[in-house]
């Protein structure tokens, strides 16, 4: 019994001195055996977040932590948990050469150089000062990279060579490959210039300012290297259009060999645009995902146009269409979540279903029951529509168009599955016209199946311009049976002739359209995201922006639909509006817009402008006779309205707001609306109703007397400076504004000449 006891005792002290062990060294063995891999959180940043677009090409920081997005729409600055957008609209006229911002770059002078679908321009963020950069008297065409050296030197890949800022000059110069399509750039560790181009291969730009070509593999069939970088271990690596990434290496030969590369099954897509590195791990964004070196991939299926790794470590990711994805614990993405943000589109078909176009995939509810079943729910869909006969055209992305009958998934067409009419599976809005033709808006143009089964792509036709292959966003057709479709810069008339409008051609006013629409009165509408609302002018062939005339709020138009009663309802994004048949008939019979400019205020802006003449006449009288000069024009109210204590705070306050950001060219109406703690639609009735003005022209006209005082005691001044310092980028468009108002030029009021006329 006793030696049993104390068997079992022993047996009970060396269990529980095992347990103790095994608890005691169980984190160690957990540490060294199950040591947990790293995982990337990312956060949403869209438009639910005031982004201007979800389509970003671009994320870049700068010294001084400063992150920027180039957009679709504009430029996005992010600091201190604000966001500013630059952009060219109805309140900051010429800000951008183009609203499609490509990239970023800062100099070391602090200098933000932005290149754009239409050319370059830099920010001056000391002084706020914008400067459009030409290449003497040629403009810069669309600039697809921008490098800054460690010596300084400011470069710019086009698509019509390498170009090199002369600091002297003030201008930039060529710099070699003349015609030749560039994609990326790189700095290497011998100060060379890595020069990656659009089916051109790659070459190098050496110190002494030669260009030579790089002999590339066959291995590189597609000669399109989209990304270029240098690595912590000087390894370079390439993104292709069609081999994956790579990295190179020069043999004895001197032909660069891939040494490493990831294609095929190992990555999301083969096509890779942008390269950035994290502890030591490859990221790199494709058209189907981010690729984690040694990871999970990110984002499956999401276009990702730039990736980005900051100062603080934390990764930032551009996608086409679905704005920004960051690890960041900062508080730009606070507040709703991708979960939280409604459908994209939604639309009703013949038998009252709904179909809801999500982030990813497409929602249909049947009319006679509240459960709904997700269609293609790992794809992203676009501009959903509906034919005839009640089928839903369902574009996705990468992936052709899908056509869905009650909830069912009828037909796939792709250009995999034998639809010659398709130029590429990047679908943005299929349309069925009036004769019963299948039309696709896609990446690369336009495409048509007829109805007798033909089909067409338009930019492959003989003698087709070259537009016709421009990326499409959507189409609509008017009551003459002509489709229209809208590109990232204008409108093309889908007919006979296949017109152009454009801001190159001078008959469309900048800014991206959003919406098209014809009244019952035959009237055609555009609206637009920059320039609001714009109208077609039959006589002159062109769009003119009518947005400000109609004293429409801001300067968007998310969408237009034409009532039974010939009036049109406009959606702005903030409100809609409903503009009646006898307001659209008084603006179409009005005379051209240099006509209107004096007289688009009507009675209002009349009186304002007979104030201006008489305090005008007032100060050359004065003037003459070596008086103290009076200021021109005073803030109007109109004191015979009930409440004028309530409409002078109002206007005080306003003026006050104005006044704090006189020389800040960004500042627009909703800052002012934010800041005076009301909506915009409110803001734009109180201004209209108190000072009898739009409130985009109340701030101009605060400008004005402002640069009129500064004037009258500095006239030394340069007129550049003066428009700077009262809140304009551009001073031409400033002198403009100044005679307008005054009826004289800035320099000739500086000089006198005017007193002489």
């Amino acid at each position: 019994m006793k030696n049993n006891i104390a068997i079992r005792y022993l047996l009970n002290n060396a269990i529980l001195t095992m347990a103790c062990s095994l608890i005691v060294g169980f984190p160690t063995f957990a540490a060294s055996h199950a040591a947990p891999q790293e995982t990337i959180t990312l956060h949403p940043f869209t438009t639910g977040q005031r982004m201007p677009t979800n389509q970003v090409r671009q994320v870049y920081e700068d010294r001084e932590g400063i992150m920027w997005f180039a957009t679709f729409r504009g430029l996005a600055k992010h600091a201190d948990g604000r966001l500013r957008i630059y952009r060219t609209n109805l309140f900051t006229p010429d800000l951008l050469p183009c609203n499609n911002v490509i990239c970023v770059c800062e100099d070391t002078r602090q200098r933000l150089w932005i290149g754009t679908e239409n050319g370059l321009c830099r920010l001056d963020k000391n002084t706020g000062r914008m400067v459009h950069i030409t290449a003497g008297n040629r403009k810069i065409q669309r600039v697809n990279q921008l490098l800054v050296t460690r010596n300084g030197k400011v470069y710019a890949g086009t698509i019509r060579g390498l170009w090199q800022y002369d600091e002297h000059a003030k201008h930039m110069t060529k710099a070699g490959l003349d015609d030749v399509n560039i994609q990326s750039l790189a700095e290497l560790s011998d100060n060379g210039i890595l020069i990656g181009t659009w089916k051109k291969g790659m070459f190098i730009h050496s110190p002494a300012g030669d260009v030579k070509p790089v002999p590339l593999s066959n291995e590189i069939a597609s000669k399109t290297v989209l990304a270029i970088h240098q690595d912590n271990k000087s390894r370079i690596w390439i993104g292709t259009l069609k081999e994956g990434l790579c990295q190179i290496k020069a043999d004895n030969k001197g032909i660069w060999q891939i040494t490493t590369q990831y294609a095929g099954s190992n990555i999301p897509s083969d096509c890779v645009y942008s390269i950035a590195e994290k502890d030591g791990k490859l990221l790199a964004g494709t058209r189907k995902g981010l690729f984690v070196e040694k990871g999970e991939t990110l984002l499956k299926g999401v276009e990702i146009l730039g990736t980005c790794v900051d100062s603080h470590r934390d990764v930032w990711i551009a996608t086409k269409g679905c704005g920004i994805y960051t690890t960041s614990d900062k508080s730009l993405y606070k507040g709703k979540t991708e979960e939280d943000m409604p459908a994209a589109q939604v639309l009703t078909d013949k038998d009252n279903g709904r179909w809801e176009a999500l982030n990813y995939g497409v929602k249909y509810t049947p009319a006679s029951s509240t459960k709904a079943v997700v269609l293609l729910p790992d794809r992203r869909p676009y501009l959903l529509s509906i034919t005839r006969n009640g089928r839903v055209l369902i574009p996705m992305h990468d992936d052709g168009l899908y056509v869905a009958w009650q909830g069912q998934i009828e037909k796939h067409l792709s250009r995999f599955h034998d639809s010659s009419f398709i130029p590429h599976d990047l679908i943005h809005h299929a349309m069925e016209d009036s004769h019963g033709n299948l039309w696709v808006a896609t990446r690369h143009g336009i495409g048509i199946r007829y109805k007798n089964g033909k089909d067409c792509i338009l930019h492959q036709q003989p003698n087709a311009p070259a537009y016709l292959s421009e990326e499409t966003y959507f189409l609509a057709e008017d009551s003459e049976g002509t489709v229209w479709a809208a590109t990232n810069e204008g409108m093309i008339r889908c007919d006979s002739t296949y017109r152009h409008y454009s801001l190159e051609k001078g008959n469309f006013p900048i800014g991206h359209p959003t919406a098209f629409c014809q009244d019952r009165a035959g009237r055609r509408w555009v609206g637009t995201d920059g320039m609001g609302l714009c109208m077609y002018d039959s006589r002159q062939d062109c769009f003119r922006s009518v947005h400000e005339r109609l004293q429409l709020p801001g300067d968007l138009v998310t969408g237009l639909f034409a009532d039974e009663d010939s009036s049109l309802t406009v959606d702005t994004g903030t409100e809609t509006i409903r503009l009646s048949n006898q307001e659209l008939v008084r603006l179409h019979r009005e005379k051209s817009a240099d006509t209107l400019q004096g007289f688009r205020r009507m009675l209002p802006g009349i009186g304002a402008i007979l104030i201006a003449c008489a305090a005008w006449l007032l100060l050359v009288r004065r003037k003459k006779n070596g008086r103290t000069q009076a200021p021109l024009l005073q803030t109007i109210v109109q004191e015979d309205q009930p409440v004028a204590d309530q409409r002078h705070l109002f206007v005080d306050n306003a003026t006050a707001i104005v006044m704090r950001h006189l020389n800040d060219c960004g500042f627009d109406v909703p800052q002012l609306a934010s800041e005076l703690s009301i909506s915009r639609s409110t803001l734009h009735r109180y201004m209209k109703e108190m000072t009898g003005k739009t409130t985009t022209a109340f701030i101009r006209d605060i400008r004005m007397q402002e640069a009129y005082r500064i004037l009258s005691a500095n006239k030394d001044i340069r007129i550049s400076d003066l428009a700077y310092r009262v809140g304009f980028n551009d001073p031409k468009y400033f002198s403009r504004c100044f005679k307008d108002m005054f009826g004289v030029l800035p320099s000739d009021y500086s000089t006198g000449n005017h007193v002489a006329k």
